[in-house]
This record gives C-alpha cells, sequence and structure tokens, in this order.
C-alpha cells in the first residue's frame, strides 16, 4: 500500500532550524522498507506567486497554475533533499 506524506512549505521557511533536513532523512528510512508519495507544499515559492497575484491582478486560472508550479519548485529542493527519492511527474 502506498502511503501519502505532505510536506508543508512552512518547513522551507525554517530550514536553519534542521527540522526539514530531519524530515528528509526520516522519509528516505521508511522510504527504503514502504512506498512512499511525497506530495510537497508550496513553500515560498507560493509566497511569490500570492504577492504577485495581489500586486498584478492575475486571473484565477492563471495564479492557480503557477501556484501548482510553485509546489513543483519545492518538490525538486525536497528530491534534493531526500536520499534515494525519485521524482514523478505522474502516478501510473
Amino acid at each position: 500500500m502506498l502511503t501519502v506524506v505532505k510536506v508543508g512549505g512552512g518547513l522551507a521557511r525554517d530550514a536553519g532550524d534542521g527540522a526539514l533536513r530531519a524530515l528528509c532523512s526520516v522519509i528516505a528510512e521508511v522510504g527504503a522498507r514502504h512506498p512512499l508519495l511525497v506530495v510537497p507544499g508550496g513553500a515560498e515559492f507560493a509566497d511569490t506567486v500570492r504577492e504577485h497575484d495581489d500586486r498584478l491582478g492575475l486571473r484565477p486560472q492563471t495564479a492557480h497554475r503557477m501556484a501548482i508550479l510553485a509546489m513543483d519548485q519545492f518538490g525538486w529542493a525536497l528530491a534534493d533533499l531526500i536520499p534515494g527519492a525519485v521524482r514523478c511527474v505522474e502516478l501510473g
């Protein structure tokens, strides 16, 4: 059975305290024994989207797509921080 783990973007903001790296190590350890799917939050990347949306008045579809891309950016970072992680675009 696949387990889904959401990693909130707030952990990236506080990365200096080591919590994100510690969590990534635990995810790697568990993932070596059990199938995991890690879903990233938007982190500060999504905050930037919100700022631009507020300033520019973007269409909802545009802001939504940009927020999804923000999650993808944090996903790239997580894939780099989680030993043995493999990025995927879709399940199947």
